[in-house]
């Protein structure tokens, strides 16, 4: 999403029933519990705040405008809190620098970029341990995108799809 006011992404991940389970008894049968989470991602705390009330304004919308056949409306509960914390390192960072070293002793070109991600580092870099993340050969959320050339892949860590704010060194030959 990308505003005038800001940018950032977001997404309902989990779509599920009471205690974790699945929601609804059978599928010719409409559920009676929905338990919907998801995540609102940007660089700018306010703006993802800002998505989040968004998704809460809507879920309001729908839950006033459907009713069931004896004309009520459904219970909703929203809660809205920080996930991970924002961060952005400096390009001038030793842990950035030493990273582009390692990177280049490979014989590939580093490039430094900014992503909306969710990643250990985030847990990291909040308690004072400078982190940077290489992409690598993993099986997470992003959907396959190749990482370095020649090198295929199941999945990656992509900057451009990952969850919150963090700084990722992706390479190239």
């Amino acid at each position: 999403m990308v505003k005038p006011e800001g940018h950032g992404t977001s997404n309902a991940g989990i779509f599920g029933g009471k205690k974790g389970n699945a929601a609804g008894d059978a599928t010719n049968v409409v559920t009676d519990y929905v338990h919907i989470v998801g995540a609102a991602r940007s660089p700018d705390v306010t703006f993802a705040a800002k998505i989040a009330a968004a998704y809460c304004e809507a879920s309001a919308k729908a839950q006033a405008e459907v009713k069931n056949a004896d004309g009520e409306t459904a219970e909703m509960t929203f809660t809205s809190k920080p996930s991970y914390p924002s961060f952005k390192l400096r390009e001038a960072e030793p842990v950035i620098q030493h990273a582009k070293r390692v990177v280049e002793s490979l014989g590939l070109k580093p490039t430094t970029v900014f992503s909306n991600g969710g990643l250990d580092a985030n847990w990291l870099v909040n308690h004072g341990v400078p982190t940077v993340t290489l992409p690598g050969e993993t099986v997470t959320i992003p959907p396959p995108i190749p990482l370095l050339p020649g090198k295929p892949m199941s999945n990656s860590q992509s900057p451009e799809v990952s969850y919150k704010p963090a700084v990722v060194i992706t390479a190239s030959a």
